[in-house]
C-alpha cells in the first residue's frame, strides 16, 4: 500500500496518453502495431481476474519485491522495519509510487535495471530462486517497452565487460547468463515484428515517432514548405 497511495488519492490507477492503447488491448485482446505485445499479455491476464486496481497492485508488489532483494543484498543486516522505512521514503520522495500506479509498462524498465545489478555485480548474494525471478523480470522488463530494451542492452553490455574483467568463475557465469537473457529479449522483441511486417526490427513504427518529434519541434515544416508544391500527395501537406 505504501507504493499505491497515488491510486487511493486519484480514485483510479493513473493513466497517460498511451494508456488508452493498453486499456483497449486489455478488453479487446489486440495490440497496436507500435506497442510490444508482452505488457498487454501481462495486463490482460492480471486485469481479467482483479481489474485495473489489481493490475496496479501487482505492479507495486513486483516493485516491492525487487526493493526487498536490493536491500537484502546491499544491506543484509537490515531489519524488516528498516525495509519498510526505505519503501516509505521512496514512496514519498521518488516517482516510484507514481510509476507503479500507472497503467503503463514504464515501471518495468527501472525494475529491469535493478535486475541487471542483481544478476551481475550482486549475483553471489542471491539464491537460485531469486536469480530465476530476477532473470524472468529482466527479460519481461526489456520486452515490455522498446525504450527499456535499448537502455538495458547498453547496461548489460557494460556489466558483462566488467564481470569478464574481474575474471572469476562466478562472474564469468553471470556474464554468460546476462548475455543469454539479452539475446532472448532481443529475439522476443524482433520475432513478432518479423511475423507481422516481414522486417527485422524492434519497433516497426519507430520512424513515425521520430517524424512526430521532428514535426513537434518545427523541423519538418521547412521540408514540407519546399516539397508540398511538387508532392501535394504527402499526408502532412494537408495539415
Amino acid at each position: 500500500m505504501l507504493l499505491l497511495w497515488p491510486v487511493a488519492y486519484n480514485g483510479f490507477p493513473l493513466v497517460f496518453a498511451d494508456t488508452n492503447a493498453y486499456l483497449a488491448s486489455i478488453y479487446e485482446f489486440g495490440t497496436p502495431l507500435d506497442r510490444p505485445p508482452y505488457y498487454r499479455l501481462f495486463a490482460s491476464g492480471v486485469a481479467h481476474f482483479t481489474g485495473t486496481y489489481g493490475l496496479a497492485a501487482a505492479q507495486a508488489a513486483l516493485a516491492a519485491l525487487v526493493l526487498y532483494l536490493m536491500v537484502k543484498t546491499l544491506a543484509p543486516s537490515a531489519r524488516p522495519a528498516q525495509l519498510l522505512a526505505i519503501i516509505l521514503l521512496l514512496g514519498l520522495v521518488t516517482s516510484l509510487p507514481w510509476e507503479a500506479s500507472w497503467i503503463m509498462p514504464d515501471l518495468f524498465g527501472g525494475l529491469a535495471i535493478c535486475c541487471v545489478l542483481l544478476l551481475g555485480p550482486l549475483n553471489k548474494t542471491i539464491s537460485g530462486s531469486e536469480r530465476t525471478f530476477s532473470s524472468a523480470l529482466l527479460v519481461f522488463g526489456m520486452i515490455a517497452h522498446s525504450g527499456s530494451l535499448i537502455t538495458c542492452l547498453a547496461m548489460i553490455a557494460f556489466t558483462v565487460v566488467g564481470l569478464l574483467w574481474r575474471g572469476c568463475r562466478d562472474d564469468r557465469t553471470a556474464a554468460i547468463r546476462l548475455a543469454a537473457l539479452a539475446f532472448l529479449a532481443v529475439t522476443s522483441s524482433v520475432l513478432p515484428n518479423l511475423q507481422l511486417t516481414g522486417r527485422i526490427t524492434i519497433n516497426p513504427t519507430s520512424n513515425l515517432f521520430m517524424l512526430g518529434r521532428l514535426a513537434g519541434d518545427g523541423l519538418v515544416q521547412p521540408y514540407l514548405k519546399h516539397q508540398c508544391p511538387t508532392e501535394p500527395t504527402l499526408v502532412l501537406c494537408d495539415q
